[in-house]
């Protein structure tokens, strides 16, 4: 009988994650995209795939995090201006924020014109 090779694609849960605002100093390449989201959120359940693949894709030439909101929100404060919107991207440059992405559309072109 033939089996497909079949590899188990990334989930959300397969990134490193910060779990603490203070944690940003995790920060060190010269470009981080974090995606921030939420486990209850239905469009980024939807999306898992989609982020995961393009994230894994963009894991080679970027630093990559994850941010669960829902857990982070009592965690500390960013030393930037929060917006509590998911699905979104953080952008830091040098270890300094950049911008907010925000919504499931702005996430995937980014993430898609990065590669």
């Amino acid at each position: 009988m033939l089996q497909a090779c079949s590899s188990d694609p990334k989930g959300y849960e397969d990134f490193e994650h910060i779990d603490h605002w203070d944690e940003l100093d995790k920060i060190e390449g010269e470009f981080t995209i974090i995606y921030y989201y939420s486990p209850f959120c239905d469009i980024c359940i939807n999306m898992e795939d989609e982020v995961s693949e393009l994230l894994d894709d963009l894991s080679s030439d970027y630093e990559i995090f994850l941010i669960d909101a829902g857990y982070i929100l009592d965690q500390g404060e960013p030393d930037f201006e929060m917006n509590e919107s998911v699905p979104a991207l953080l952008t830091f440059e040098n270890s300094e924020f950049i911008e907010w992405i925000i919504g499931s559309s702005n996430v995937i072109m980014y993430l898609e014109d990065k590669q």
